[in-house]
């Protein structure tokens, strides 16, 4: 048989998960998103499914991808490390590519300029 998937489940189990490991009260993490700790707390138990404007603000406060709040605790474990590898290489490729941006428009510039 099937095991049924309950996303409003594995939701609420993270956003109260990654809220208590930054140590944050319902209150701090409700006023970071600018939304209610009602609202939060709702989305906590699963009573309320949020929005994807919602996801986004719980992504930036939390300081976590959008994936990760759909992860299932002994289902969809990535260890740590490998977690934190995929985190640093996006980095640095964020770092690359704005270098070569600015690079690029310097000798754009230079060109025009020149």
């Amino acid at each position: 048989m099937k095991r049924k998937l309950n996303i409003p489940s594995i939701l609420a189990a993270n956003i109260k998960t990654y809220r208590n490991n930054l140590s944050l009260t319902q209150f701090e993490l409700a006023e970071r998103m600018d939304i209610s700790t009602t609202y939060l707390a709702e989305l906590e138990i699963a009573k309320k499914a949020p929005s994807i404007e919602v996801v986004e603000k719980l992504c930036k406060a939390l300081g976590i991808r959008p994936y990760e709040l759909f992860l299932e605790v002994g289902v969809d474990d990535v260890p740590n490390d490998s977690r934190q590898a995929v985190r640093s290489y996006a980095k640095e490729a964020t770092k690359v590519a704005a270098k070569a941006v600015s690079d690029a428009l310097q000798t754009l510039s230079q060109e025009h300029l020149g």
